[in-house]
Formats: structure tokens, sequence, C-alpha cells
């Protein structure tokens, strides 16, 4: 079975409204100029050979681990080309860092069975923090130049968020904790139980959150389930609500640059119609991406393009379910496929799994970029031709 994991991120501009109330539909706009059809990528993926790099040249795919297989687990620096991930061989899991457009491949951590690992990039990708967890054990490292490093947080198995250079977001479970990056002493601890779909502004020391808790309602006389969507200080002071129960909110996601939330809220007015919201977060401004091309569909998971230029969503009538991007002023469908694996691969390009299992890559304006066949496992694509997109 072809598989994609490229990690994914989208924007839109709209017609702006202040309040919790979802505002109108936004305004249209010009439509991008179209891609440049020449890109070419370096690919890195999983064969049956092991990890390879194809670079797109008639030769045979370079063998970076021989014998592997994907362990499941993906997470992309927010800058440069560098990925983490995971890989098997035999009955252990190992957690490594490629550079996919140099293809150093680096070791930071292994262990045998089914370890759970997390990563958090610093600001500037350079380096990376990482937690593990076993059935035995769990710990949390930072990855340096010279290999890991204990930071001595012995209280977490997780990270969650490196905000800036000096503190870092790390867990066990319950609780998340603010700690020192360099020795891991505890500034502050907030009590997660009831903090669902928790994600954090990348670069920023702020974070969104679904808080799911029961409250009393005075005209029932009963305790009834809320589930509101806030955002907040990483120590959940500040707290500021976005939308109530009332829109059920769905789906948080930041925007690369850690500038604008999105979510997907169900509208007010029959037939209560779901629709993306975009908060930004410099300003009162509340925007609405409805597609007025689709007034029929609902319209969730919003998810953004690399630079935050574009936004991608499901796009669910009748039922049915296809992949779809909103770029400035128009509606593409992606994919029709409901259980399509998709994801951004740059601004101009995604990538989506086929009913026959293939992967298929296309430019936003349907253009083909590249194929893969239902062995493969591709796990990053590095722009090479210089194009819009491509990775610096």
């Amino acid at each position: 079975m072809s598989r994609l994991y490229v990690l994914f991120f989208v924007a839109a501009a709209a017609a702006a409204c202040s309040g919790t109330q979802p505002p109108s539909t936004p305004a249209e706009t010009a439509e991008i100029p179209p891609p440049s059809p020449e890109a070419r990528y370096t690919l890195t993926a999983f064969s049956e050979e092991g990890l390879v790099r194809i670079d797109g040249s008639e030769s045979a795919p370079d063998v970076l681990e021989p014998e592997v297989r994907f362990g499941g687990f993906a997470s992309r620096a927010p800058e440069g080309a560098d990925v983490a991930f995971t890989f098997l061989r035999g009955d252990s899991t190992f957690l490594a860092r490629l550079s996919a457009d140099s293809a150093r491949l680096q070791r930071l951590h292994g262990a045998e069975g089914d370890p759970v690992y997390t990563v958090a990039w610093a600001p500037d990708s350079q380096h990376l923090a990482f937690g593990y967890r076993t059935a035995m054990s769990g710990d949390v490292r930072i990855s340096t130049s010279d290999g890991p490093a204990d930071p001595g947080c012995s209280a977490s198995t997780s990270v969650a968020h490196w905000p800036e250079a000096s503190r870092l977001v790390t867990g066990d479970g319950s609780n998340r904790y603010i700690v020192s990056a360099q020795h891991c002493s505890t500034e502050a601890t907030l009590d997660i139980r009831k903090m669902h779909h928790v994600t954090y502004a990348p670069g920023r020391s702020a974070m969104a959150y679904i808080y799911r808790d029961l409250v009393y309602d005075r005209a029932s006389g009963q305790y009834v389930p809320d589930s509101s969507l806030y955002v907040s200080d990483l120590d959940g002071s500040n707290a500021e609500e976005l939308f109530s129960s009332d829109y059920v909110p769905r789906h948080p996601s930041w925007s690369p640059d850690g500038s604008a939330l999105a979510f997907d809220v169900r509208m007010d007015a029959a037939p209560h119609r779901r629709r993306v919201v975009i908060r930004e977060t410099s300003g009162p401004f509340t925007y609405l991406l409805a597609p007025t091309d689709f007034p029929e569909a609902d319209v969730v998971r919003p998810a953004w393009s690399p630079s935050g230029q574009h936004v991608a969503f499901d796009l669910v009538r009748d039922g049915a379910v296809s992949k779809a991007a909103r770029t400035f002023g128009r509606t593409v469908i992606l994919a029709t496929d409901a259980d399509a694996t998709w994801g951004w691969i740059d601004d101009e390009t995604v990538a989506y799994t086929t009913a026959g299992d293939s992967l298929r890559a296309v430019s936003i304006d349907g253009q083909v970029r590249f194929t893969l066949g239902p062995e493969w496992t591709l796990l990053a694509a590095h722009r090479t031709d210089g194009g819009a997109g491509a990775a610096p």
C-alpha cells in the first residue's frame, strides 16, 4: 500500500468581522498564477530495499538505510528540509533525523518493541527535543550536533512545543510542564485532563484547545456538557473563549507562522452547515472560509500549506467527502476518495493516495508532478528546481 507521510499546513483571505458569531462569506480575490510545469523533486521513500533516495534521474535509487520499514511517525521541521521519523528493523524501533536536501541521516534513539515518540523542533529548526515512552521507562532528550543530551526532565516522557530557545513544553500524560530547555527546571505546571486537541502556535508562546467540562444550566437545573474553543498562554493564563459549545468548534490548526488559527464551527442559521473560521491573533478579526461555488457543502478539517498561502479542507456533500483547496477565490477539488491519505508537499503541490493505493502528486491546477506505486511509502519530497514552494 502506497502511503504519504509528508507534513502539511493552509490560509485564506476573507472579509473581516469581530466577535464569536461566524461572519459572512468572504469576498473573492484574484486567482494565483499557475505553477511551473517544470517542477522537479528529490524523493525520500521506503521501498522493499529499505529507505532510499530518488533524484529523478534514470539511475537506481540510493539506499540510505537498508532493510528497514517505516515506523508510522514523522515530524517535519518548520524551516528547511529536515524530517524526524521512526523506522523498524527486526523487533526494534528507531527515531532518526534526515536532511532531505543532503541525505544526511542521524539516528537519535532506539528501543525494542513499540516505543512512543514525540518531537518538538527548536524555533530555528537546528535542534529538536524528543520524548520516548516504553513499557518500562521514558525520558526527554535534546538532539545536538554532538548527539542526544539529557536535560534532566525526569518527570516527563513527552515533548509538545519548543516556543523559544530557552523554554520547552514537556508532559507526562496528565500535565504539561513549561521548563528550561537547558536544565529542565520547571517554570509552570498545567493540568490538561479537561483540555482536548491541544495545539501550539509555531514559534509563539500560545496554544489552542477544546475545553470539555460539565456546566450548570440554570434553565434546566441540570449539568450539561460544554465543549468550547479557547486560546491561552502556555501556562493556561489569559485564556480567551473564541467559540462556545453552541457552535461545536472542532479541528483547531495554527498557521505555520503562528499568526492565525483555523478551525471549523457549526453555523447558527439553518441548515447549520459547518464552515472554517480563521482567527488572527494580532487583532479582533475573525474570517470565514466558505466556498461560494459549493454553498450546500460542509467545510471541515482545515490544513495550512507550508507558507500559509492556501487553505485545504474536507468538502462534505451528501455524505461524500472530497479533499479540496481554497486558492485565492476558487475551490479546487484535489481528491474524491474519502479515505485518501493526503498532504501538502509545497505551496503548489499536494500528494494523495489513489483508490489503487498508488501515490500521486499534483499541482493545485491539476498537473501531475510524480507518481509512486503501491509498494512505496513517501517520507519527504524536496523540490530542486528553485520554483515557488521549493525548500531553501
